[in-house]
């Protein structure tokens, strides 16, 4: 479906819970989301890239070897595929093993949608 549609409608139960452009709905409920797995990252280069004014929130997962994910929620997807590859390697020390913008299913997007409309 994600090939053919540019607009989506989700329905539950016969009840409209989200519709929109599709591009809009793969997005994910957060927003743009870029993850890096990365090596060797000081604390100096996570708080920077913090602070910059168009990252929503950063999570860090430590792995058990030496890698860690970042998991970064951006309001301007633009600003951070510019930037934020740059400021983590400013710092020579790091090694990036992966860099990507998180894209979403239409199923789990569906999912997601769904459920959050039986909390309400």
């Amino acid at each position: 479906m994600q090939k053919v549609s540019d607009t989506v409608a989700i329905l539950n139960r016969g009840e409209l819970v989200s519709q929109g452009p599709i591009e809009t709905l793969l997005a994910g409920s957060e927003g743009p989301v870029f993850t890096l797995s990365l090596t060797s990252a000081t604390e100096q280069v996570l708080e920077q890239v913090r602070r910059q004014p168009w990252v929503s929130s950063l999570q860090v997962n430590q792995g058990r070897d030496e890698a860690a994910t970042w998991t970064v929620a951006v309001s301007d997807a633009e600003m951070a595929e510019a930037q934020l590859l740059r400021l983590v390697l400013a710092e020579p020390q790091v090694r990036v093993l992966d860099f990507r913008r998180r894209r979403y299913e239409l199923e789990e997007v569906f999912m997601q949608i769904v459920e959050g409309s039986h909390e309400r």
